[in-house]
């Protein structure tokens, strides 16, 4: 939080990383609950958002949440199944649907309204741990997917994009 008098940091953003695990329960995202309500009590008016480093395996074509470890290729098999041009595809739907369920979890439970999210951490980047490679298409497609499922669910939440994306 921003109070850098008290032995705090001194920070006006906080950024959390979002579980791609979670099942339904929203169990898998309670571990950057600390954090967050941690700075909120500290520091009321902090911006917090929250960043997936991989979306859910079943929206990527190698059915795993990690990268395939070709440091960017763009023949990796780690990439996000979203439709790269047109109407959003079931992976779009599906994934703006698992992060905006994510955004309800952690009001409903730990009284954090997040600023915003980013569906991607490093979208050109595919290393061994968690990671997807994304292209400029899925990401003009996806936004619009996850924009509509915020806007249904009354969400304010704003879309980040993106963290890095290269040359593409």
């Amino acid at each position: 939080a921003n109070d850098n008098v008290n032995g705090h940091a001194g920070l006006s953003m906080l950024r959390t990383r979002i579980d791609p695990t979670d099942s339904g329960s929203g169990s898998a995202w309670n571990s950057e609950a600390g954090p967050m309500t941690l700075a909120k009590s500290v520091n009321s008016g902090i911006l917090i958002w929250s960043t997936e480093w991989s979306p859910p395996a079943t929206y990527k074509n190698n059915n795993s949440v990690d990268g395939g470890g070709s440091n960017g290729s763009l023949n990796s098999t780690a990439t996000f199944k979203g439709a790269a041009s047109g109407a959003p595809n079931s992976a779009d739907t599906g994934y703006a649907s698992y992060l905006t369920r994510y955004i309800q979890y952690i009001q409903s439970q730990f009284g954090v309204s997040l600023y915003a999210v980013s569906p991607q951490n490093e979208p050109d980047w595919d290393p061994t741990y968690e990671a997807a490679i994304w292209n400029a298409g899925q990401f003009d497609v996806f936004t619009g997917a996850f924009h509509s499922a915020l806007q249904a669910a009354g969400l304010s939440t704003k879309i980040m994009i993106t963290e890095s994306f290269g040359d593409r």
